[in-house]
């Protein structure tokens, strides 16, 4: 699971636009990963106007597609969206562990964040609905 080049290039251009600027928080479904080789997603900031100099930091950045694989974490921090979650039964990334099948029942969680994204994780559950 993960943001690949057109996802990424999304994301930016809704930056780009001001629809993100207000956004501090995201809670992703899925512990998504960068799915993209450094210097493309380096062009890609660049591109943006975003200070490339970040993804110098981005621990795993270099390892696509090996494991272990970069956090979409710091995609956000880059768009300044600096309070990041994401739910996912696997744990990675410090995700919140939870079956998406099941309601999820954690209501200090409820509302608290700006967006919710799907990048490529509803296809693995069977219960659609509940997982949204």
């Amino acid at each position: 699971m993960g943001i690949g080049i057109t996802s990424a290039q999304n994301l930016l251009e809704l930056n780009e636009l001001g629809l993100l600027k207000d956004f501090k928080s995201v809670i992703e479904i899925g512990s998504q990963e960068i799915h993209i080789q450094k210097n493309d997603f380096k062009e890609l900031i660049e591109i943006a106007g975003l200070d490339v100099n970040l993804v110098e930091n981005i621990p795993n950045i270099k390892n696509w597609p090996f494991s272990p694989r970069a956090s979409s974490k710091y995609l956000y921090e880059i768009l300044g969206i600096k309070n990041y979650k994401s739910i996912d039964i696997n744990g990675e990334h410090g995700a919140i562990v939870h079956d998406l099948n099941k309601p999820f029942n954690d209501t200090s969680m409820f509302n608290k964040f700006d967006i919710a994204t799907d990048f490529g994780s509803c296809e693995h559950v069977f219960n659609v609905s509940e997982c949204y």
